[in-house]
């Protein structure tokens, strides 16, 4: 090989030669389908998150971020099943199959008009929805 082919070898990315990373789970099919900015605690704000897939997917460190990023929830282990919904309210309550709390105890979202990003675990954007007054 001559000289100039190995410079023009070294000077190709590294990202030709190694094989492409797979989407994390639940990237592509997990969405906020519905956010509830306005309404008294623990169940008067929400935000819908759903698996639209056919995977069920464990949510853990996943994170939903109010606009201002001055509020973040932080998904625990929690599986979400396939073609299934999570509520996430705001407020303080026990977690179950369908219902997630926040526990806050003042509100999350700006009665006016907020926005809602799903970040996945690996930090990726994954969906986010605004709602308006």
């Amino acid at each position: 090989m001559s000289v100039m082919m190995c410079f023009l070898l070294a000077m190709l990315p590294a990202t030709l030669s190694s094989p492409a990373q797979a989407a994390p789970p639940g990237l592509g099919s997990i969405f906020i389908t519905d956010l509830k900015i306005k309404g008294s605690l623990p169940q008067g704000e929400w935000v819908k998150v759903t698996n639209k897939g056919t995977t069920n997917v464990n949510m853990k460190g996943w994170k939903i971020v109010e606009r201002s990023h001055k509020y973040t929830y932080v998904f625990p282990s929690y599986n979400l099943k396939a073609k299934s919904t999570v509520i996430l309210y705001t407020g303080k309550g026990k977690n179950t199959a369908s219902a997630l709390y926040w526990g806050r105890s003042a509100s999350a979202w700006t009665d006016t008009g907020d926005t809602a990003t799903l970040y996945c675990s690996c930090g990726a954007r994954a969906s986010t929805m605004t709602k308006s007054k």
